[in-house]
């Protein structure tokens, strides 16, 4: 909302206010990545408001089998934080309290905390008995006078109510209470119909069209020349002003040889230049884990502390590109991204990861908020996570994005799951999720060893005169009668059966690439066996072990899909518990058996 305003000091008229339970501030490492945020350039607010609503217990946890610390609050000391700590007894003090704290928030731009110490009534929920686990406490809050009957008597001390006025209030907020109870009595019961409960899925030729993602060719010149050039006075590293030379040259020439990051810049400019905004953040996104974006160019003198970002030079009317290199958060990172997407739906919102694998740790936001938030709340969000996967033999911590939890995770339409092939398909899926009028979150498992693969390139003409392709049929076969196998495959290993293929001189294989891997492309991959119908084998190949990856989530959609007399079969790495052998060597003898398995059978 303060990035949007686009007013100065935009920060002073919208002010974040965040509620906490004591037990949740103490306990959940997600408020010590968020106090850490408070004063970072891509996520300060000028100051967030956090009230403690401290009623002693966590459930029927108490303070001592809580926390380590006196207040439930002593985690903000982390961040210098003023703690404000209020006996909820006194309400005119918690007012007093929290002006003081917009005071201080307003004037010096930090973190305020108010500790606002009171009981929690009765149990935890309606069917709680508190006096099983905590009969001392209970004892005392029974006995213990209300806040409202402590200020209703000290106003009538006071002489500002009398005790008949006050009775009044009280009986007027009765009746107001008793008029809803029987409201809520008196409302229908709900007619249990099928639809209610049977959940479809919306098959390819009911989905809205891909929107149309074309560009004149002669903007994304223009783009590519603004994007790779520095102002004169710029100290830039001279390696980096040869590689956007080289860029430049690229499109000019229209080479086939735009790689992923270069694409990346090219769908940013060509909606920065209709005015969307984006904002893209995580672990070293600046650069690119990888050194493949380069979105923010930093001068070699460093006590000039020189930095350019050459996107957002392209016009006077253009939208705002807002890259941030992230604190090492992925649970607080990501929530912070999903708010800022939900709020802002026609903004391009990108979280990435610094490795696929790491995205783990922000499981909660996508289970409880990403993957379902439309369903509980109708709340929506079209943010892209940028899942870096592929097997290269780095390591189990390396190499999966878990591809098969986000699979689980689909149903209703509720997000799409991409692994893309080429700079092309991301260019075009970058600019129509801006376009489409239905926001979804899309989960990406972009690649590592691919931003550089020689036939993982596009050309300019491509990206302006092409479109995003759910799924990738094969061109390349010359004699269809010939073909005695399919072998399909999602993202990086579709290059690896290619290459045995080519190398081998095969000629009875044909390859097919699902790009889309929910909502599936089921349309496209029907018309495909239809049109190889004489063909038997068809073959689902991953090189993640059998357990992860795609395979439990497509193969019964495949099945549903054959033609008669085609079954389907599986090659890959066997079910494994880690998701990655861990020894080179290893790695590699199983990556050139998973594409012999899956061409030859």
């Amino acid at each position: 909302l303060q990035d949007h305003l686009g007013e100065e000091e935009a920060e002073k008229k919208i002010v974040p206010v965040l509620m906490h339970g004591d037990a949740a501030f103490a306990g959940q490492g997600v408020v010590a990545e968020t106090l850490n945020m408070s004063q970072l350039e891509g996520y300060k607010t000028g100051g967030t408001i956090h009230i403690i609503i401290n009623n002693q217990i966590g459930f029927t946890t108490l303070p001592k089998d809580g926390r380590s610390t006196e207040y439930a609050s002593d985690l903000a000391k982390m961040i210098l934080a003023p703690i404000f700590h209020i006996n909820g007894d006194q309400p005119e003090a918690a007012v007093h309290a929290m002006k003081m704290a917009m005071e201080y928030r307003q004037k010096f731009g930090k973190d305020v905390i108010l500790d606002l110490i009171c009981y929690r009534k009765h149990g935890h929920n309606e069917g709680d008995e508190p006096a099983f686990t905590q009969p001392g406490m209970y004892t005392q809050i029974n006995n213990h006078q209300t806040v409202r009957d402590i200020y209703t008597e000290n106003l009538v001390k006071k002489g500002e109510l009398t005790k008949e006025e006050t009775q009044l209030i009280f009986d007027d907020f009765n009746k107001l209470l008793q008029e809803a109870f029987e409201d809520a009595k008196n409302a229908p019961n709900q007619e249990i119909t099928e639809d209610l409960f049977i959940r479809k899925e919306t098959a390819q030729a009911e989905r809205p069209p891909i929107a149309d993602t074309t560009f004149p060719v002669d903007e994304l010149k223009e783009i590519a020349t603004k994007i790779n050039t520095v102002p004169s006075d710029f100290d830039a590293n001279p390696k980096l002003l040869r590689s956007l030379a080289k860029r430049n040259e690229i499109v000019q020439n229209n080479e086939k040889k735009i790689d992923w990051g270069f694409g990346e810049a090219l769908a940013f400019g060509s909606l920065l230049k209709r005015g969307t905004h984006i904002r893209l953040t995580g672990q070293d996104v600046e650069r690119g884990t990888f050194s493949h974006r380069h979105s923010k160019l930093h001068g070699t003198d460093t006590d000039l502390g020189q930095a350019f970002i050459p996107l957002n030079h392209l016009s006077e009317e253009q939208g705002r590109f807002y890259p941030h290199n992230s604190h090492l958060s992925e649970f607080a990172a990501l929530g912070f991204e999903f708010g800022y997407s939900a709020t802002k739906l026609d903004d391009l919102v990108i979280w990435e990861a610094q490795f696929g694998d790491f995205v783990n740790g922000a499981q909660i936001i996508i289970d409880q908020f990403l993957s379902s938030s439309a369903a509980k709340w109708n709340q929506q969000t079209a943010v892209i996570l940028n899942l870096p996967h592929g097997f290269e033999g780095q390591g189990p911590e390396h190499s999966s994005a878990r591809l098969e939890r986000f699979l689980q995770l689909c149903a209703e339409d509720n997000m799409r799951v991409m692994n893309l092939t080429t700079p092309g398909q991301y260019y075009h899926m970058l600019r129509a999720q801006v376009l489409r009028d239905e926001k979804k979150p899309v989960i990406l498992m972009t690649p590592k060893s691919l931003l550089r693969h020689p036939l993982a390139t596009s050309n300019v003409e491509e990206l302006a005169n092409g479109s995003f392709k759910p799924f990738i049929g094969d061109d390349s076969i010359q004699d269809k009668a010939k073909v005695d196998r399919i072998v399909l495959s999602t993202g990086k290993v579709f290059y690896d059966l290619y290459k045995y293929r080519e190398d081998k001189k095969i000629d009875n294989v044909a390859l097919g690439r699902v790009e889309q891997l929910y909502p599936l492309p089921d349309a496209d991959i029907a018309a495909l066996f239809k049109e190889y119908k004489h063909v038997k084998e068809i073959v689902w190949c991953q090189e993640e072990p059998k357990n992860m990856g795609a395979w439990s989530f497509i193969a019964p959609r495949l099945s549903e899909l054959l033609g008669k007399g085609q079954k389907l079969s599986y090659a890959g790495r066997p079910a494994a518990a880690s998701p990655a052998t861990g020894q080179k060597k290893i790695h590699d003898a199983e990556q050139v058996k998973l594409a012999i398995d899956a061409i030859k059978g």
